[in-house]
């Protein structure tokens, strides 16, 4: 039964209404302030990745840097060939 208006059933019952929804807009406050936070995560967890992969050598880049110190290399000793 619905309680009489101007009753302090009344009130009693609009308090724990409001009550119960204060605390549910609370906990799904919480839920996105931990689904924020999950994302956060894994915003660090690929910058460290980014980061790490940067810091690796791409196989490309490896081989450039290789093939530029043997081309040093071979005008080296095309030098000292012209030299004698």
């Amino acid at each position: 039964p619905k309680p009489v208006p101007g009753s302090i059933e009344e009130a009693d019952d609009k308090i724990a209404k409001h009550k119960a929804q204060a605390e549910y807009h609370q906990a799904a406050g919480d839920r996105q302030y931990l689904l924020r936070d999950g994302e956060i995560n894994k915003v660090f967890e690929w910058e460290a990745k980014r980061a790490e992969r940067t810091a690796i050598p791409v196989a490309s880049d490896t081989v450039e840097a290789r093939m530029a110190e043997m081309r040093a290399a071979t005008a080296q000793k095309a030098e000292k060939k012209k030299k004698e």
